[in-house]
C-alpha cells in the first residue's frame, strides 16, 4: 500500500462536503511550527546569533493562529454555501455533533491520562482538580494558576468560536451571504480587538492582574480575532465556486502570503531579540499579519496543480496535519516533563538532540496511535450515524400541504 493511499484510507471527510489535500499541508506546518517552539530552546546567555536562532523557535508559536484561520474558513464554510442559496439558513444539519465527536474525545483522554500521569509523578491531587476544572471549561472563564498542559487554553476558544457561528448566522437570517460574511468577520475582528486592548494595551498592572494578562488576552472573546480571514475566505471562495476553473492564476496570491509570513516571522524574531515582543503595538502588528498571511495562503485552494498547492499536499505534511490536533494535545506535556527530567544539555549537541528529539518522535508515535486507532473510528461512528438518519429522513413521504 502506498503512503498516498494509507492517507486516503484514514481520510475523514469534513463537514463541508469537500477536502483539499493543502489544507491538510498547511496544518502539518502549523503544527510543526508549534512542535518547534515549544520543543526547541537555545542558551539564554548565548551569542547574539544563538539569540536570534532562538527567537525563530519562539515564533513558531504563531502558527495557533494559523489553526484558527483555517478553523474559519472549514468551520464556517457549509453555513456560507448554505446562505449564498438561501437567505434563510442558519443551521447545517449534524453541525454539533461532528464538532463534538472531532474535539471532546481526544480531548477527555488526553485529561484522563495527565491526571493520572501527573498523580503517579507528583502525587498531587491539585494536577486532578485541575484536569476536572478544564474538562468543564473553568479555567476558560477563571484564572486557575496550577499548569496542567499549555495548549489548552486555545481549544476553549475553538469550542467558542463553534458555538458563535451558528449563533450568528441565525441572528442574521435573511442577509445576503457577502452581509453575513462581512458582519461576521467585522465582531471578530473588532471585537476581539477591543477584549485585548482592555486587558493589554491600557497596560493593567492592578495586583489582581498581575501575571493574568497573557492568560486573559488568549480567553474569549479576545483570542477570535483571525477565524476572520477564514470566514471571508469562505465567501470569497463560495461566491467563485461557479467559475472555479477560470480563477486558477489566484492561486499565485497563495506565493504573496508564504513571503509575508516568512517576513512576518522576521519581524516577531527581531522583536524577541530586541525585547519589543510584549509592546502592544508590535503585539497586535504581528497577530495580523500572521492571520493575513494565512488568508493569502488560502488562494492556493484556486489550483491543485500550482507548485505551491503540490507542496503542501505532500503526503508528509498531510500526515502531520491529519494528525495534528493528537499530537497538539499531546506534545507539549510530553515535551516539558522529558527536558525537567534530563535536565541541562550542558553544551553537549548529542545530548540537547537527544533532550529535543526523543519527545518530540514519542509525542508523534502517541498521536498517530491516538488518531488512527480512538479519533477516527469514534469520527467515523458519528458520521455513519448521521448519514443513516439522513437516509431515513429522505425515505420518509412528504407531508401534503
Amino acid at each position: 500500500m502506498s503512503f498516498r493511499t494509507f492517507l486516503r484510507k484514514w481520510l475523514v471527510m469534513p463537514s463541508s462536503g469537500q477536502h483539499w489535500d493543502v489544507l491538510d499541508g498547511l496544518r502539518g506546518v502549523a503544527i510543526l511550527m508549534v512542535l518547534f517552539a515549544h520543543g526547541l530552546f537555545v542558551n539564554p546567555e548565548g551569542s547574539l546569533s544563538t539569540q536570534w536562532l532562538g527567537a525563530f523557535f519562539k515564533t513558531g508559536a504563531t502558527g495557533v493562529q494559523v489553526f484558527f484561520v483555517l478553523s474559519g474558513f472549514l468551520i464556517s464554510q457549509p453555513f456560507i454555501k448554505a446562505r449564498s442559496s438561501d437567505s434563510g439558513s442558519s443551521y447545517v444539519k449534524g453541525y454539533f455533533t461532528r464538532r463534538v465527536l472531532k474535539i471532546l474525545p481526544p480531548f477527555y483522554f488526553t485529561i484522563l491520562l495527565l491526571s493520572a500521569y501527573y498523580y503517579w509523578r507528583y502525587h498531587d491531587m491539585e494536577y486532578v482538580k485541575t484536569g476536572l476544572k478544564w474538562a468543564v471549561g473553568i479555567p476558560h472563564l477563571f484564572f486557575v494558576p496550577h499548569g496542567f498542559n499549555g495548549v489548552f487554553w486555545s481549544l476553549w476558544v475553538e469550542v467558542g468560536f463553534y458555538t458563535l457561528l451558528p449563533l450568528l448566522f441565525w441572528a442574521l437570517r435573511g442577509r445576503t451571504m457577502w452581509q453575513t460574511g462581512a458582519i461576521i468577520a467585522a465582531i471578530l475582528l473588532v471585537v476581539p480587538f477591543v477584549g485585548r486592548w482592555l486587558v493589554i494595551g491600557q497596560g493593567l498592572e492592578q495586583a489582581t492582574l498581575l501575571g493574568q494578562r497573557e492568560y486573559l488576552s488568549g480567553r474569549l472573546p479576545n483570542a477570535l480575532t483571525n477565524f476572520s480571514w477564514g470566514v471571508l475566505f469562505a465567501c470569497l471562495f463560495t461566491a467563485s465556486r461557479r467559475n472555479i476553473g477560470s480563477m486558477r492564476s489566484y492561486a499565485r496570491i497563495g506565493y504573496a502570503g508564504v513571503g509575508l509570513m516568512a517576513l512576518t516571522l522576521t519581524l516577531a524574531a527581531r522583536a524577541q531579540v530586541l525585547g519589543s515582543v510584549n509592546e502592544w503595538g508590535m503585539r497586535e502588528l504581528l497577530f495580523h499579519l500572521v492571520g493575513f498571511s494565512t488568508f493569502l495562503m488560502l488562494f492556493f485552494l484556486f489550483d491543485a496543480n500550482s507548485t505551491g498547492t503540490r507542496f503542501f499536499s505532500t503526503p508528509v505534511l498531510r500526515y502531520l496535519g491529519l494528525i495534528s490536533y493528537e499530537l497538539f494535545l499531546l506534545h507539549q506535556p510530553a515535551l516539558n516533563e522529558f527536558r525537567t527530567w534530563m535536565g541541562s544539555a550542558h553544551g553537549e549537541i548529542g545530548r540537547y538532540l537527544l533532550i529535543v528529539l526523543l519527545p518530540m518522535a514519542a509525542s508523534l508515535a502517541a498521536a498517530s496511535l491516538l488518531y488512527h486507532w480512538y479519533s477516527t473510528p469514534i469520527i467515523k461512528w458519528g458520521r455513519n450515524r448521521l448519514d443513516r438518519a439522513r437516509a431515513v429522513e429522505a425515505q420518509r413521504p412528504a407531508l401534503p400541504h
